[in-house]
């Protein structure tokens, strides 16, 4: 939505400063697991605590390993380069009410 299609002042200002979803990749022992979109570093950081998103990388894995053994550092950063293009376009085609995630490794 651009600001010149909001006609109450109030509004166009609440429309000017919704901060844009960025594109973060969760890292564990330095490898990236999965990428999402978030508003904020701090909002991608708050992932790594939820309690869904840690049973999940617990019990799915990759080449019948698990994702997380429950004590390896999880670290969240920015996606970069060519690979934040194509996920960004991955992530934005699917149609989901829930937060998009794309695993980066084969998940069994």
């Amino acid at each position: 939505m651009r600001t010149d299609d909001v006609k109450s002042p109030a509004l166009k200002r609440a429309v000017r400063f919704v901060p844009a979803l960025k594109l973060f990749v969760l890292e564990i022992d330095r490898k990236p697991i999965l990428a999402f979109e978030a508003h904020s570093a701090r909002e991608a950081r708050e992932l790594t605590s939820e309690r869904w998103l840690l049973g999940d990388l617990r019990r799915l894995t990759s080449n019948g390993r698990p994702l997380w053994n429950g004590l390896s550092k999880l670290r969240i950063g920015p996606a970069e380069g060519d690979i934040a293009d194509e996920l960004q376009q991955s992530l934005r085609s699917r149609v989901t009410p829930h937060l998009p995630i794309a695993y980066l490794v084969p998940i069994d």
